[in-house]
């Protein structure tokens, strides 16, 4: 037997709401709806598209898939998708231990992707985001594949405060508020580590300035040269803000060319979101492609 996804769908939902509606409530992703009807309010029948398959309503509020037909006990689809996890151990793991054939990195006890991927797409609220690795804990780490937004890093002479910059405040308020179902997303503490070596490429976080937790972060400079800098997926043609303080003044970005410089945090360049995703987040949909990312 089969349930949609996280919760049954309600069959006393009103003919007032719209076929669009419907699909939404399915949890299904990008499901469309074929054909419903109703009587006295009521759904009493449903057909819908959803991963190249036709899923038609039983009577216990779940699903027979394409040619098979409602039994007196219901469908026997199971509409989950596979873990996240799944995927990412995919992308990085061999034999539970990191790839060692140059398209992975490890940092920070978590095991990361190098290079230039082309499966590791994931369509996650309105954005395109990157699968980077799983960390040591087992959750997955994403990042945006464009900047979300351009302004001052922080304050003036703040670059060694990451807990008080601009771009902490903003990702954790403004945009983490919007994220639909950012419930998925794990609360932890990110890495302001100063360097003066634009080649830096540390793989702990030894002298970390930040103490408080955060919901979403930056790319530091060290993840960035780890991952093959300039020749990596990372590299997006678009400015964009580190974390990573050069001094109590200047903080490291990336230039659209892919290299490096430091700049006073007072000015304005992008952001890249970076977020943690709880391992058991589900993909209902996609390849990992560009033009066919993963769905959640």
């Amino acid at each position: 037997m089969g349930t949609l996804g996280s919760e049954d769908i309600d069959c006393s939902i009103k003919s007032s709401f719209t076929e669009e509606e419907i699909g939404k409530m399915l949890n299904l992703g990008n499901a469309t709806v074929v054909s419903n009807s109703y009587s006295n309010g009521k759904v009493t029948g449903l057909v819908i598209k959803s991963n190249n398959h036709t899923f038609t309503l039983c009577s216990n509020n779940q699903f027979a898939m394409d040619e098979e037909e409602c039994s007196s006990e219901g469908g026997d689809v199971v509409l989950v998708g596979d873990p996240i996890i799944e995927k990412a151990t995919e992308l990085v793991y061999d034999n539970n231990t990191c790839k060692t054939d140059g398209t992975t990195y490890q940092y920070m006890g978590g095991c990361y992707l190098k290079g230039n991927p082309t499966n590791n797409s994931i369509w996650y609220s309105g954005f395109l985001w990157r699968i980077m690795g799983i960390n040591a804990d087992g959750t997955v780490r994403l990042i945006t594949d464009e900047n979300v937004t351009a302004i001052p890093w922080g304050a003036e002479d703040t670059a060694e405060n990451w807990d008080g910059s601009y771009a902490k405040d903003w990702l954790n308020n403004y945009f983490y508020s919007r994220l639909k179902g950012n419930n998925i997303i794990k609360e932890g503490t990110w890495c302001s580590e100063t360097t003066t070596s634009s080649s830096s490429a540390r793989t702990t976080c030894t002298n970390n300035l930040s103490t408080e937790t955060a919901k979403v972060g930056l790319l530091t400079l060290d993840e960035y040269n780890l991952a093959g800098g300039i020749s990596s997926y990372l590299n997006i043609g678009q400015v964009q803000w580190t974390m990573t303080p050069c001094n109590s003044s200047y903080a490291w970005y990336v230039l659209e060319y892919g290299s490096f410089d430091y700049n006073s945090v007072s000015n304005a360049n992008g952001l890249r979101a970076v977020i943690v995703i709880k391992s058991d987040v589900e993909i209902i949909s996609g390849t990992g492609t560009f033009s066919n990312p993963y769905v959640i």
